[in-house]
């Protein structure tokens, strides 16, 4: 591939924000729970872990689409980390 086809390959990728998903386990006084951050707002919530799902991504994508009417386009994984990271289009709608 020509530098000419990897820059024009570069202008055509979607801008995505992200919803950083973070695991927490349960404390003395508290269950386990789900820690999302918009990394655009640079924003966080915290909310109760739903047994209904597997994983803690889904759990914060259903909140999301529910609570905040957030289209999830796609989702990473960061190894090094141990978090998923929720992909949206929606740069407007914050965390509520």
């Amino acid at each position: 591939m020509t530098k000419t086809e990897i820059k024009n390959r570069l202008r055509n990728l979607e801008h995505l924000k992200g919803f950083e998903v973070n695991y927490k386990s349960p404390g003395d006084s508290s269950g386990s729970s789900i820690k999302i951050t918009d990394t655009r707002f640079n924003k966080s919530i915290r909310i109760p872990f739903d047994y209904y799902y597997n994983s803690a991504w889904e759990i914060a994508a259903d909140y999301l689409i529910t609570k905040n009417k957030i289209n999830i386009t796609g989702f990473c994984w960061n190894e090094h980390k141990g978090t998923y990271t929720l992909l949206t289009d929606d740069f407007t709608t914050q965390l509520t």
